[in-house]
């Protein structure tokens, strides 16, 4: 079913979301084919080094709600000590062990939720520089699914969005089209417990998540993403 929806217009936020989801079986599950599926493993990549960024809340506010969403896992990715891009700090083809150790992360997860403030009408530097690094090697980022939540003071970071999709193009990810979630920042969004407050935006985001599940499923052949097979 398809639908446009907009929602979180309450408190001063606004939320944009086109919600798009798959009614059918996944692929891999017993109702369609004989085994189960491994959970869908999210890197979380926080747009700003602040430790009190709402990006960073965002990341772990999907990492609870992952936790209620069967399938689906999400991991918090450090990127903030990562230095500025450089090539001069590849030594005889060795990364700087905070690098490699990046780059490792990245590659062991099958997708990326990217929480992306909008600064100046684009893309904060810290994720466009983790993609810098993370691009040197085409195993870590090609054939990864991602998708974004974005925020600003105006269109919810609607325009950062489609620059980090741009930037996506070149090392191979996938970004899931529907739905788009647009979070207009305002000092309530979370309480004292970092629990998300509006409820139009929690339901959002957890479709949002909930979509990046379904599309890794449908990109990845069933033989790659069993962990047990039934005997029949």
């Amino acid at each position: 079913m398809l639908g446009l929806v907009a929602a979180g217009i309450a408190s001063g936020s606004l939320v944009q979301t086109v919600l798009a989801e798959s009614k059918g079986p996944l692929v891999g599950t017993p109702g369609a084919a004989s085994g189960i599926l491994k959970p869908v493993k999210i890197a979380g990549i926080a747009g700003s080094i602040s430790q009190s960024a709402i990006s960073k809340q965002l990341i772990r506010a999907a990492i609870k709600l992952a936790a209620t969403i069967p399938g689906l896992e999400v991991e918090y990715i450090d990127i903030d000590s990562l230095p500025l891009f450089n090539v001069d700090l590849v030594k005889n083809g060795t990364y700087p062990d905070v690098v490699q150790t990046f780059m490792n992360q990245v590659r062991a997860t099958d997708g990326i939720l990217f929480a992306s403030p909008e600064y100046n009408y684009s893309v904060s530097s810290p994720p466009k520089n983790a993609i810098d690094w993370a691009s040197m090697e085409t195993t870590v980022l090609g054939d990864k699914t991602a998708a974004i939540v974005s925020t600003g003071w105006d269109l919810g970071g609607s325009r950062s969005q489609y620059h980090l999709r741009q930037i996506g193009i070149r090392p191979d990810v996938y970004f899931i089209n529907k739905p788009e979630l647009f979070i207009n920042v305002h000092p309530t969004l979370f309480d004292n417990n970092g629990n998300i407050t509006d409820g139009d935006i929690e339901k959002d985001f957890r479709e949002l998540l909930i979509s990046l599940r379904n599309f890794n499923n449908r990109l990845r052949p069933c033989s790659q993403n069993i962990a047990t097979t039934i005997a029949t």
